[in-house]
Order: structure tokens, then sequence, then C-alpha cells
């Protein structure tokens, strides 16, 4: 599978049923409580899905935001690694329903995360108490939003435990040399990146950067794949994060592509990558 700009005669109900078909589900193990919830904030509800992996007291919440170019993506397609987060690493895990492009451009689906988090630490979720310790992770534009939030979060004092991005997109300009070097893929081709953000409308990415103080982020841990468009965007902003004092690991997945974790990839793979990224967030 290749992620192209679509051709503009066809609907964009159209295409976004085939690319969430199109993303691989893999295992989905049973836990003690999955509840679809929607939490009230901004100009409107926003529909969570919490994953609880025992029914005792949540201490501890990881806060996801799915990947899919804001235009694409939902509860489902990230499903089945949000079941396997929850048991892998022994805490709630909700995944945000934020609003999509370019129905709901910037910043609609950036409050809705924010948000999100916000109410987890404010105890509005059943279960989960009050001031619990709260991690967010996202992948590719679910990792921009991600840390977007932590941003947000950071800059009204507010602590996090960890973030973990996955494959993030975190630069608009497309400007890193891996766009040069992996235009045409596989999978994600940088011209379907522009396509993206250009949906999405964000602000200049150096205004949303300049507005929070790198050094004051959490623990933080991103997974780039080699043959991606982003993989340099991704190590520069891991680079941006340690000049400023921040704790950051950065890690280069060899040989693989974007989106590798919601491809048909052999379990192997997954488990030896979902390992890693479990393992930071636990």
């Amino acid at each position: 599978m290749t992620v192209r700009v679509p051709p503009p005669h066809v609907s964009l109900e159209r295409i976004r049923d085939a690319a969430n078909k199109a993303m691989a589900r893999g295992p989905s193990p049973d836990l003690a409580s999955i509840a679809d919830i929607r939490l009230s904030g901004g100009e409107k509800a926003i529909p969570v899905r919490v994953y609880r992996p025992d029914h005792g007291p949540t201490e501890s919440v990881i806060v996801f935001a799915h990947g899919g170019g804001f235009v694409w993506g939902s509860l489902d397609t990230h499903d089945g690694l949000c079941r396997r987060m929850a048991l892998a690493t022994g805490k709630a895990v909700v995944s945000v329903d934020y609003r999509l492009s370019p129905e709901s451009q910037f910043p609609a689906a950036e409050d809705d995360v924010f948000v999100v988090a916000r109410q987890a630490l404010e105890g509005a979720i059943d279960g989960v108490s009050r001031g619990c310790s709260v991690s967010l992770c996202g992948d590719s534009a679910g990792g921009y939003l991600a840390c977007h939030a932590a941003g947000r979060l950071i800059s009204a004092g507010i602590g996090l435990a960890r973030l973990v991005l996955v494959y993030p997109a975190l630069d608009p300009t497309c400007s890193a040399p891996s766009h040069t070097r992996n235009a045409q893929g596989p999978v994600l081709t940088s011209e379907a990146m522009r396509w993206f953000w250009s949906n999405h409308r964000v602000t200049p990415w150096h205004q949303i950067r300049a507005k929070h103080d790198l050094g004051r982020f959490p623990a933080t841990s991103i997974l780039a794949a080699e043959f991606d468009p982003l993989h340099d965007e991704a190590g520069r902003f891991a680079s941006e994060l340690a000049a400023s004092g921040a704790e950051v690991e950065f890690m280069s997945a060899p040989g693989l592509v974007h989106g590798f974790l919601s491809l048909d990839i052999p379990a192997s793979f997954r488990d030896q990558w979902e390992g890693w990224i479990f393992a930071r967030l636990q």
C-alpha cells in the first residue's frame, strides 16, 4: 500500500473508508473493561475509548492519539494496538477520537487531545484517580498531536510522566533531508504528507514550537522508521529536545517504513517494536 494524494473526483468518505480498512489491526486481547464514553470540552463532547487491564482504581493513564494524516484513522483502526498497550503496561489507555480535517482544521484536533489529557488528570473518567500519572503517546499525525498537547500542558504548569512518539509527523514544511531521500516512500510519499498538512491548515511550526519550553518536556522516546519521509524530522526534534536539556531517546527502526505497526508485517517485527514502545510507557 502506498499513500498518495487522492484524485479530486473521489469523495472523502470513500477515501477514509478505504484507508481505514487497509490499516491492519493485529491481535485484540480481552481486557477487564473497554468503554466508549464522551468527555465534555470545548465546542463538542469528545468521544474516547477507555481500555482498562483490571477493575481496580487506575493511578496511571496513557492518552493515545491515532495516526491517519489528520484526515482518516479512528478508534477502531488502532483498537488492537491500544488493547495490547493496556495489557503490556498495566495502565489504562484513553484513545481519543479527535476531530478530523478538512472538516475541522487546526486547532480542533489539538484541542481535543489536550482537553482529554487534562480531563484525565482532573478525574473526569470513571475509575481513573484525580491527579493520576499521565503519559502521552501517538503515531504519525497522532505523534504531532501528542507532542502539541504535551507542550500546552507543560505551559499550563501540568507535569507529565512520559511522551512517546511513533514515526511522528512534526514539520509541516516537509524540509528534512529524508523527504528527498524517501520522497516516494514506500508507503508514505512526501507529496501525500504535504497534502495531509494542507488539509489540516496548521499554524507554522516555528510559531508553535516557540510557545513551548522544550527543556521542561517529560522524558521522551521517539521511534522513527528508516525508509520514512518523516525520519529526519523526528531525529531533528530529538536533537532539539536534547539541546534544551530534556531527557530524550531516539531510535531508528532499520529496514522499516512509515506506519509499519498498521501494516501486515511479521509478528516478530510487530512484537519487537511494540515491546520497545510499551516498555517506555510502563
